[in-house]
C-alpha cells in the first residue's frame, strides 16, 4: 500500500513523497527512520484493475527458496536473490518489505503474516512452526507437496465441470433467445388463437406480451435478480445453507463428505507434523471445510 507523506527534512524543507508501507504506522515507522518530521500522511488511491493485479505465486515461491536453502544460502540471502530476480513489481515489492522485516529482527513468519493476501494462515502456521524446531526446509516442503496434491484434486474437478458447465450456459443462452425474441415476435400471430392452445403456451404468449410491451423493466428486474442473488451467495449465512442442502443430496453428499475428510486429514496431519499441538491444527484446518462443518468442529473443541 502507498502512501503520500508531506515532511520537513533535516533543512526545514517541506518535501512530499510517497511511502511503500504495509499500513499507516508502518508509513510513520518508515517516516522517523528516515529522521524526517511527518507533517501529514494520506493513502495513495489509485485504480487498479483485477486481472492484472500483481500476486505471488506461492508454491513457485516456495520451492524456489527450498533450492536457494539447499544450496547453502542463508534465509535473508535467498529471499534477496529472488527479490533481485523478480521481474514482477508487485512481487518484488512483497519480497522487499519481508526483507525489510527480517533486518529489523523480526521473524519469517511475522513478516509474512503482514500479507494475508499472498501467504494464508496455514502458510504461515507451518512457517512459525517450523521457526521453533530449526526446520524450515521440511516445512516448505511437505507445504508444496500439500499444495501440489490440492492443486491436481482441483484441476480434476475442473476437467470434470468444463463439458456440464458449457452445455449449461449453452442451454440458458439459447432458452434467453427464445423467451427475450422469438416468443414476443410470435405471440401477436397466435394472439386470436386463444382458448384452443395448452396452458403453457397461453403462459409463454402472455409472457411474449409482458415482454413486448415492458421489455424495460423486465430487463431490469432480471438485472435487480442478479444483483440480488450475487449478494445473497455473498453472505455466509446463504452459503451455509446451500452446503447444508448440496450435503443432503446422497450421491453428491456422500462424495462431498468424503472429500471433506480427506481435506481435514492432509492439512491436519501437515500441521501436526510440521510441531503445531492437535487444538490449533484442527482450528486452522477447519477453515477449509464447509460452514456446516466447520461450526461441528468448533463445537467439539469447546467440549
Amino acid at each position: 500500500m502507498e502512501f503520500r507523506a508531506k515532511v520537513l527534512d533535516a533543512s526545514s524543507g517541506v518535501t512530499t513523497c510517497v511511502i511503500d508501507a504495509v499500513n499507516e504506522a508502518d508509513a510513520r515507522r518508515q517516516i522517523a527512520l528516515r529522521d524526517l518530521r511527518l507533517i501529514s500522511l494520506e493513502p495513495v488511491r489509485r485504480l487498479r484493475r483485477w486481472l492484472h493485479a500483481p500476486q505471488l505465486h506461492l508454491a513457485v515461491f516456495s520451492q524456489q527458496l527450498v533450492s536457494l536453502l539447499d544450496a547453502g544460502l542463508s534465509l535473508v540471502e535467498a529471499l534477496e536473490a529472488l527479490s533481485q530476480k523478480e521481474s514482477n513489481s508487485g512481487t518484488q515489492r512483497i519480497l522487499a518489505q519481508i526483507l525489510m522485516r527480517l533486518y529489523e529482527g523480526q521473524t519469517l513468519a511475522t513478516a509474512i503474516a503482514e500479507h494475508p493476501a499472498s501467504f494464508p494462515e496455514l502458510y504461515v502456521a507451518a512457517v512459525r512452526a517450523s521457526e521453533k524446531s530449526g526446520a524450515l526446509r521440511e516445512a516448505l516442503t511437505r507445504y508444496i507437496a500439500y499444495q501440489q496434491q490440492a492443486d491436481a484434486l482441483r484441476k480434476t474437478l475442473v476437467n470434470a465441470c468444463i463439458y456440464p458447465a458449457v452445455l449449461l450456459v449453452a442451454g440458458l443462452l439459447v432458452s434467453l433467445f427464445l423467451l427475450g425474441y422469438v416468443v414476443p415476435r410470435f405471440s401477436s400471430i397466435y394472439e386470436d388463437v386463444g382458448t384452443d392452445l395448452p396452458l403453457a403456451s397461453r403462459v409463454l404468449l402472455q409472457w411474449g406480451k409482458l415482454l413486448d410491451a415492458h421489455a424495460g423493466l423486465v430487463v431490469i428486474a432480471f438485472l435487480a435478480a442478479l444483483a440480488g442473488a450475487g449478494y445473497a451467495l455473498s453472505r455466509p449465512a446463504t452459503r451455509a445453507a446451500i452446503g447444508t442442502w448440496i450435503a443432503r443430496i446422497p450421491a453428491v453428499g456422500r462424495q462431498l463428505h468424503v472429500y471433506q475428510l480427506a481435506r481435514l486429514y492432509r492439512t491436519t496431519g501437515m500441521l501436526i507434523r510440521g510441531g503445531i499441538p492437535a487444538v490449533p491444527a484442527l482450528r486452522m484446518s477447519a477453515a477449509w471445510c464447509v460452514p456446516v462443518r466447520a461450526q461441528r468442529m468448533q463445537r467439539r473443541r469447546a467440549r
